[in-house]
């Protein structure tokens, strides 16, 4: 019964650009991610949801002015030099910080969970 609840819950859930900025600044944590790379990762997460057939607020493929919002929006978690953007990240109490981000990425996770599976296997064994 209580799965139930939580698989309604997930199919429901609607995924925002700031989400999909989210995730990709998260995988980029070493060096940071270029606006054009990030765009053009943020395009393809974008495909790769639609795909899955999960629940979005945009129509249309991300622009350049919607992650522009959505790095506005999470600024506070996201280190900006030049062009590069990078999760904030320089001592201990900072990884609040990562933890923000990981909440936004939280939620588009169940339409990556068959790959989580996988990935986890994989990872127990070693690989």
């Amino acid at each position: 019964m209580s799965l139930d609840i939580v698989y309604s819950l997930s199919e429901n859930l609607v995924i925002m650009s700031t989400q999909m900025v989210a995730s990709v600044l998260l995988l980029k944590r070493q060096g940071g991610i270029s606006e054009e790379e990030l765009l053009s990762k943020v395009t393809w997460l974008y495909n790769e949801i639609k795909a899955r057939q999960g629940a979005m607020t945009m129509n249309m493929t991300p622009s350049q002015a919607s992650v522009r919002n959505a790095l506005k929006f999470l600024s506070t978690f996201v280190d900006m030099k030049k062009d590069v953007f990078a999760p904030m990240v320089r001592v201990a109490p900072e990884y609040k910080n990562i933890q923000m981000l990981a909440y936004y990425r939280n939620s588009i996770t169940h339409l990556f969970i068959n790959e989580c599976y996988i990935a986890t296997s994989l990872q127990s064994f070693g690989s």
